[in-house]
């Protein structure tokens, strides 16, 4: 009989472990519910306590057929963080055994490197976090910002943690230069990512290759104001995930800075 263990941390989504325990099961496969936490029972996003058949340290992973990672958070936070889920995920990989994860869970995989080459659907929380960016960018500065979105059914997968340093140079950037308002375009694609920043400020009086320069303007003490080293690091860190950053002034004269990323998988 086939076996797939579903392995849970504290945090899961609970419909996307659930169904796919109650469906297999319906199916005659046998389902193997694994608590990474220290107690069998596992503590589901939405307060849904599941009590789970072993801890991972006491299943033998080569028993299974197939694993799923459920999404949801923290439980996506908890999978990546465990070395032992990592150690796993890989060993499944390189055997070319089967791996299912869903909505943030592929975040894991995509951490390790294991994506490239491939398609995948992840749940799509860019705005969200570039809106939680803003809102606490906004307090600290006292100037406002509108984010707009363009609908789009693609999906788009790349390196979160870049895309949103990236981001929050260039926020920063705009809020200090800016005089009132903010403006923040974001363009999702299957191929590309875009975000775009545009202020009301003054706009660039240089060359835009002369300001994405280390140091550019600025002293190493001083980079964190994101004129100098960290427009350079974002123009590095887009370059490094296949983009460029693009840098211009608007019409009215304000600055306006576009990120573009290229799908990583």
């Amino acid at each position: 009989m086939k076996k797939v263990s579903v392995i849970l941390a504290d945090g899961f989504e609970e419909v996307e472990a659930l169904t796919v325990v109650d469906l297999l099961r319906r199916a005659t496969i046998y389902v193997d519910t694994v608590s990474i936490m220290e107690d069998y029972t596992v503590h589901g996003a939405h307060g849904i306590n599941v009590q789970t058949e072993d801890l991972f340290e006491e299943v033998n992973f080569v028993e299974s057929d197939m694993i799923v990672l459920p999404g949801g958070m923290p439980g996506t936070k908890n999978l990546d963080a465990h070395a032992g889920v990592r150690r796993v995920v890989k060993g499944f990989y390189d055997e070319g055994k089967k791996i299912a994860a869903i909505c943030a869970a592929p975040t894991v995989l995509g951490n390790m490197g294991l994506l490239k080459g491939k398609r995948v659907s992840c749940y799509p929380s860019m705005e969200k976090e570039i809106q939680g960016e803003i809102t606490v960018l906004e307090k600290e500065y006292g100037k406002q910002c509108v984010l707009q979105t363009a609908e789009s059914k693609e999906e788009f997968y790349g390196d979160k943690e870049i895309i949103l340093e990236v981001t929050e140079n260039l926020l920063t950037n705009a809020l200090r230069h800016g005089k009132r308002k903010i403006t923040i375009m974001v363009k999702t694609g299957y191929a590309e990512l875009s975000i775009c920043v545009m202020d009301d400020g003054d706009g660039f009086r240089e060359d835009a290759e002369k300001i994405t320069e280390a140091f550019y303007g600025q002293n190493v003490k001083d980079s964190l104001k994101h004129a100098g080293l960290g427009m350079y690091i974002s123009r590095l860190y887009c370059e490094k995930h296949g983009g460029r950053l693009v840098l211009g002034n608007d019409e009215q004269g304000g600055a306006v800075v576009t990120a573009i990323f290229c799908r990583i998988a």
